[in-house]
């Protein structure tokens, strides 16, 4: 179980296809996103039963999501749609006539989105009458004692038209009894009405008696300074981290200040901005969530001009996101260089950071969200301009995002570079060791060993293949050696090569008698162990006679990989005669040992760590329970 992942593991590292990660900066830019409206973009004039192409260019990957808006009011044309450009849209008939505006909002960050420029308006289909009231439509503070200019649309051809003011959908009074069907009227608002917000226009023919009122409505205030907040206005529901527009009507000059009221408590969104009607909000993200949120306006040269939503709206948390913002795509880095992964979230857990040449797995990392991992390029990078990056949740799949597209890695010379043993360790006899490198090149190697400059001939590896990594072991017989280096040269190309850094040995592989050991009295034995804490190794003595053959292993069931070390008394040492970490079956270790000489032996258990580059006693940081059973065996069975 671990050691297949290990050697895979080790495999890698030394071979350089799993980078090496740390923490630092990166040079790298992000990319802004931009999405922009080209068509409609206002102005135009749409059929209600007809098909029209929605257009809008962008460097945003992945899906969108299109809204129709009449005023500030929003309805969902598509929930997701590819960024590609364009989409159909089939104008329901029953549409009235507007104004309207699209917004596209890019859905890996709904803080990238765009309105048409301008309103456009919708008709009914050519084969019916219509008339189409088209300012004031909904939304709009009008003041008693001003004109405001009543406009329509229509495809009927009655020579004038009737013009009346309704109060909460009834009729209120007459604006104009007959005025011509131009499509226009200026409307001298009385002084004479009740201040309210629930009027509304409506204009009809006076031959076809074709009518049409405006969509919402509008409010007619008295005389004087005013600001009336149109949106949010209660009811609406926002999310943190997304950009809202605030829209008011006012007839002041004055600069106003705009405010957060949750449950009454004021927090100032701007303490100045220009009295034109709207405002875009960037919800913080650090809001505290609920349904008791209104917003206050207020003028600047007199504080008694403001108004506030009429009723509460909601502030909710945002969906969890990922976005990968460096390298996005168009990036060039040098293998053996340093650099950043930089992207933006909104989530706590961990993530897991994939790199990809094309479609083949190159790397993986796990750190945390915190915006930035630093991570090497190692010299034996395969050159190639389709690499690109992944980052996901540890917890959550669908929380992901990648490069908007492939970035380049410029691969390194020829090169071969020694990772191990590369200077200063010492290869113990009797022990395995995996002689590790990395390269670029598309040949095998050939492994030299030098004692004080000296050619040992004997132990030339003449091919070594290419993998990175060869396993040799020290035999037991081996001399004590010092002043050892290491020179790992292409057999197709000898002019491409390298040496360990320093000098290494071969030392005994004789130990000292551990303090701590716990007696086994008597064989047959059976005991249930435990290895605990992480790195505890657990040491038993024990005599053996000679003339017999006997089994040590690890009978339990549990999942522990476990390793059994034996060793011999060696005057006031002792000596490594057998190890085994597994039985070829179940992970665990069998040893058969055969007894020439009587005496205490010594057995040295702890988790299996397939340890061909360090000495055996290092072990794998885990813990858990071991089954040791000594028996004796007759001998040769």
């Amino acid at each position: 179980m671990y050691k297949n992942f290990l050697m895979l593991f080790l495999a890698f590292m030394i071979s350089g296809m799993i980078f090496i990660s740390c923490s630092g900066d990166s040079t790298s830019p992000a990319v802004d996103r931009v999405i922009t409206i080209t068509s409609p973009n206002g102005g135009e004039l749409l059929e209600a039963g007809t098909t029209v192409t929605i257009t809008w260019t962008d460097n945003v990957s992945g899906e969108v999501k299109i809204e129709l808006f009449e005023g500030v009011e929003g309805t969902e044309i598509e929930s997701s749609t590819a960024s590609d450009g364009s989409y159909d849209y089939n104008i329901p008939v029953g549409f009235t006539a507007g104004p309207y505006k699209v917004k596209i909002t890019d859905m890996n960050n709904t803080g990238v989105y765009d309105f048409s420029d301008e309103p456009f308006a919708i008709t009914p289909p050519a084969t019916s009458d219509y008339i189409v009231v088209t300012s004031p439509n909904g939304g709009e503070t009008l003041e008693m004692g001003t004109t405001h200019t009543i406009t329509w649309t229509d495809n009927i051809t009655d020579a004038n038209v009737l013009i009346e003011l309704l109060k909460n959908g009834i009729f209120n009074s007459n604006i104009i009894l007959s005025t011509e069907n131009d499509g226009s009227y200026d409307y001298a608002i009385p002084t004479s009405l009740t201040a309210d917000n629930d009027y509304r226009v409506r204009v009809t023919g006076l031959t076809s008696a074709t009518s049409d009122d405006s969509n919402n409505d509008l409010e007619i205030r008295a005389a004087g300074d005013f600001i009336s907040v149109v949106s949010p206005n209660g009811g609406e529901e926002w999310e943190m981290g997304t950009t809202e527009i605030i829209f008011w009507n006012d007839n002041i000059d004055d600069n106003v200040k705009i405010e957060l009221l949750d449950n009454g408590v004021s927090t100032v969104i701007t303490s100045s901005t220009p009295s034109d009607g709207s405002f875009d909000y960037s919800i913080p993200t650090n809001l505290d969530d609920g349904s008791d949120f209104r917003i206050k306006i207020t003028s600047l040269g007199d504080d008694l001009i403001t108004d506030s939503s009429d009723d509460d709206f909601s502030i909710e948390p945002p969906p969890s996101y990922i976005i990968v913002t460096s390298p996005n795509g168009g990036e060039t880095f040098q293998a053996g260089t340093t650099q950043t992964i930089r992207w933006e979230d909104n989530i706590d857990e961990y993530i897991w950071i994939y790199i990809y040449q094309e479609e083949n797995f190159v790397a993986a990392y796990y750190t945390e969200s915190d915006g930035s991992h630093e991570i090497d390029i190692p010299l034996s990078a395969v050159g190639s301009d389709l690499y690109w990056v992944v980052i996901r949740s540890e917890y959550d799949y669908s929380i992901n995002d990648d490069s908007d597209d492939f970035f380049t890695v410029i691969a390194a010379p020829p090169f071969i570079e020694v990772g191990y043993p590369n200077g200063g360790e010492e290869l113990m006899i009797g022990e395995t060791y995996w002689i590790g490198w990395q390269d670029n090149i598309q040949g095998n190697v050939k492994i030299e060993f030098y004692e004080s400059g000296t050619l040992i001939p004997e132990s030339t590896i003449d091919n070594a293949g290419n993998e990175g990594w060869y396993e040799i072991d020290i035999p037991l017989d081996a001399p004590l050696m010092d002043g050892l280096t290491m020179k790992i040269s292409s057999i197709g190309d000898p002019s491409i090569f390298d040496w360990s850094d320093g000098e290494f040995s071969v030392i005994s592989n004789e130990i000292s008698i551990p303090n701590e050991f716990t007696s086994i009295s008597s064989i047959p034995h059976t005991g249930n162990y435990e290895i605990d804490p992480v790195g505890d190794i657990d040491w038993y003595r024990v005599y053996l006679e000679s003339g017999k053959e006997y089994l040590f292993e690890n009978t339990s069931s549990e999942d522990f990989d476990s390793a059994f070390g034996l060793y011999a008394t060696s005057g006031t040492n002792i000596v490594e005669v057998a190890y085994d970490d597994d039985d070829g079956g179940n992970w665990q270790p069998e040893i058969f040992y055969y007894v020439e000489t009587s005496g205490y032996y010594y057995l040295k258990v702890g988790l299996f760590y397939n340890v061909k580059q360090v000495k055996k006693e290092k072990q794998y940081g885990e813990t858990g329970p071991y089954t040791l059973s000594i028996t004796e065996i007759p001998y040769g069975k």
